[in-house]
């Protein structure tokens, strides 16, 4: 009995032992944060109260720079500074076989205002994995690369890693107009009615367009990953014979892609930034009057509208003519096309059924003036659908 006793009295003397020296190791570890943290923005307050000296720690904005572990770095343009505090390399080594690539994830302790922490990770191979880049008011910090490269039966220390890395001074967004189309390189922003759409081009998912100079089975397509207000993915497509693709409604508003570039050339696979060309438009409904620019398609549940051509022969504003004129517009519904005309006098001409719904041209515009040429680009029709009696 007193043997066991003995044990008891060991085991509970044993666990408060264990327990205390965790206690004890927790503070610490806080303060050694606390004084990391406080390195940081010692650091940036330096820098900034002698802003001509030149230090190994500097990062140019739009060039490349190294980052070794426990190495800070700091840009005054962004008032940000950076550590880097930890690497984990799965990357497959080389000369091995993987059912993976995997990816090398950084973490870094930060200070811009404040102090965060943040991964990025080289390549996003799975929903868990940290993003390539990241923004901070204004500012981009995008991983380039980390080295070395993993190797069969070579164990690097982590203290021999470094990474590449760049930061840039994100662009103003792109000022969207409605019905307006506007141009939106990979990466970038735009932004509509002040923020009620911010839109990113986020990705080229796939480019399969047959190359200028080859002859292909089909046309090929090329799809599009945007994000809207940072949550609300978008593929967009363009695809012959699929004008749905290249559409998505979103709070009232239909997004469309209509171009884009560059277009791919055989034998070339370094062809500069893609750019995309979309335009906005107020989401049409049968009985409301809803306007299109030249080349654009609305869809009214299963109607698909084209504007296909437009030829104006208006007697210019500011000049005299014998004859008033008309202008013209071609419209197409699925592979049938028809035209419209708005002429004085002749209101019969501006309308037309197809296949159950009555088409109405209402107006065109900019109105023609004298010495001016009007691109075609420009040109926008006010239409009514609804449906026949």
């Amino acid at each position: 009995m007193l043997f066991l006793k003995k044990i008891v009295l060991f085991v509970v003397f044993t666990a408060f032992i264990v327990s205390c020296a965790k206690k004890e190791n927790v503070a610490p570890a806080k303060v050694k944060q606390s004084q990391k943290s406080g390195e940081l923005k010692t650091v940036l307050d330096n820098a900034q109260a002698n802003p001509n000296a030149r230090t190994s720690g500097a990062i140019q904005l739009g060039i490349p720079f190294e980052i070794g572990l426990d190495d800070i770095r700091y840009s005054l343009d962004a008032r940000f500074v950076i550590r880097l505090d930890n690497v984990q390399d799965a990357r497959c080594p080389k000369g091995m076989m993987c059912v993976r690539a995997g990816g090398a994830k950084v973490s870094f302790s930060a200070y811009q205002g404040q102090y965060f922490n943040f991964d990025l990770e080289t390549v996003n191979v799975l929903p868990t994995s940290a993003p390539v880049q990241r923004t901070f008011n204004g500012y981009t910090l995008k991983l380039i690369d980390v080295n070395p490269y993993p190797a069969v039966n070579i164990k690097f220390p982590k203290s021999a890693y470094k990474a590449t890395l760049v930061l840039t001074k994100d662009a103003a967004p792109v000022k969207v107009v409605l019905n307006t189309p506007f141009e939106l390189k990979l990466g970038a922003n735009a932004r509509f009615r002040n923020g009620a759409i911010d839109l990113e081009f986020k990705e080229v998912m796939e480019d399969s367009r047959c190359p200028e100079g080859t002859n292909c089975i089909s046309a090929g397509r090329v799809k599009l990953l945007f994000v809207a207000n940072n949550d609300q993915k978008m593929d967009l497509t363009l695809e012959a014979g699929k004008p749905q693709l290249a559409r998505f409604d979103y709070q009232g508003f239909t997004i469309e892609l209509l171009k884009v570039v560059p277009y791919p050339v055989a034998g070339t696979t370094n062809q500069g930034i893609y750019k995309a060309t979309l335009v906005i438009t107020q989401s049409p409904s049968f009985g409301n009057e809803f306007e299109m620019s030249y080349g654009t398609t609305v869809n009214i549940k299963d109607f698909d509208l084209t504007f296909n051509e437009v030829e104006d022969s208006r007697c210019p504003e500011g000049a005299q003519c014998i004859w008033a004129g008309n202008v013209k517009v071609n419209f197409k519904v699925g592979g049938f096309g028809f035209t419209l005309t708005k002429e004085a006098g002749k209101p019969e001409l501006a309308q037309t059924t197809i296949n159950d719904y009555v088409v109405k041209l209402v107006e065109v515009t900019p109105y023609p003036s004298v010495g001016t040429t009007i691109n075609k680009a420009n040109y926008r029709a006010k239409v009514i659908v609804t449906k026949a009696n």
